[in-house]
């Protein structure tokens, strides 16, 4: 048997077919996450959807969780812990072990 990748039809369903659940649930979360929310609709090549609230209301409230959760999304956290314009913290290495210096008698 041999699998043959339809590109064309890979893209068709994330962009096309998959646009109207992604909307849906997209709206679900931004009517649930409350004052402040906003809403941001996105076709590229697939259908993307944001919603964003204001960082103090997540942070103190987790609002944003909250709302995804409560329309059957599963949230976790990421590894990244950084936001990607600011600089991350240099990792320690250990010392390195220098000869001792010979002495001249």
């Amino acid at each position: 048997m041999v699998f043959v990748l339809d590109v064309a039809g890979g893209a068709e369903v994330l962009k096309i077919n998959a646009a109207q659940a992604i909307t849906e649930l997209a709206q679900l979360v931004f009517s649930k996450a409350g004052e402040g929310a906003v809403i941001e609709l996105e076709t590229t090549d697939r259908a993307k959807a944001f919603v964003r609230v204001p960082a103090a209301a997540q942070a103190k409230d987790g609002v944003l969780s909250r709302a995804a959760s409560e329309v059957g999304l599963e949230v976790r956290a990421t590894k990244k812990q950084f936001p990607p314009n600011k600089k991350q913290p240099a990792k320690e290495r250990p010392a390195k072990k220098r000869p001792a210096k010979k002495r001249n008698p």
